[in-house]
């Protein structure tokens, strides 16, 4: 278990297929799991955003999983009464006015702090803070696909004091996205929109986005992870590494 930094993160709590245990000082945790088809990681300690890496079991006895988490910090505030428009690396999310609940539903009109992840391919460590890790979905049709990003973004909502905001029910935000140069070629008009099932560790199809000039824009009713993405079959390859003599 791993910060920004590649600095080890000492009792994070981990959970794999139902089964918890914590990181130690050196960052490092050990789950016996009966092997699956597909396995996942998720890793969570107050002050980072919680993560889930999914990886497929194989043959050896020991397989190494690496977990990258990212600080929670407030990165924007916007007023609930009248909401707002904030931007990150790309990234537009608007709020309507009113349209935030406190988390037993009650109206809340406070100053609102978000912690906003967001990327696009590209960025340095997409790979890392991707949800899931393996780029696996499954589509409206229950069908398995692995996914080609145009990016991704989580958002956290809380009251000054720390406490969790929702959005209002039958209310919604907008989120948009700029394209990346190297994707403005063939985007298409619209794609799926997906959401990350932490429960399944799986995206999951949610909506559609649409292109707007240079953006792809969406609207959502929920927070959590995000993700707009082309779906194709999944393939795997599999092999086995030999010395100059043959060994394994």
């Amino acid at each position: 278990m791993l910060d920004e930094f590649l600095r080890p993160i000492n009792g994070a709590e981990v959970t794999v297929a139902g089964m918890k245990t914590n990181t130690d000082a050196d960052g490092r945790f050990y789950v016996t799991a009966a092997r699956a088809q597909r396995l996942a990681a998720r890793a969570s300690i107050i002050g980072y955003h919680a993560h889930t890496v999914a990886f497929m079991p194989t043959a050896a006895d020991t397989q190494f999983v690496y977990v990258h988490l990212a600080k929670n910090i407030t990165t924007h505030k916007l007023p609930a009464d009248t909401g707002g428009t904030i931007s990150q690396g790309g990234f537009w999310l608007t709020l309507t006015p009113n349209s935030v609940v406190t988390e037993d539903g009650k109206p809340y009109l406070g100053e609102i702090q978000l912690s906003v992840v967001a990327r696009r391919p590209g960025d340095r460590d997409f790979a890392q803070r991707m949800p899931g890790g393996d780029f696996m979905a499954v589509d409206k049709n229950g069908e398995d696909k692995v996914l080609y990003s145009y990016g991704f973004t989580g958002v956290e909502m809380t009251t000054a004091d720390g406490k969790p905001l929702n959005m209002a029910p039958d209310s919604v935000a907008t989120i948009e996205f700029l394209i990346t140069e190297d994707q403005r070629p063939g985007a298409p008009d619209e794609m799926p929109l997906w959401h990350f099932d932490e429960e399944k560790g799986l995206w999951v199809e949610a909506g559609v986005v649409r292109k707007e000039g240079l953006t792809y824009r969406a609207e959502v009713g929920h927070f959590s992870w995000w993700n707009y993405d082309l779906p194709y079959p999944p393939a795997y390859v599999e092999g086995n590494v030999v010395d100059c003599k043959g060994e394994p």
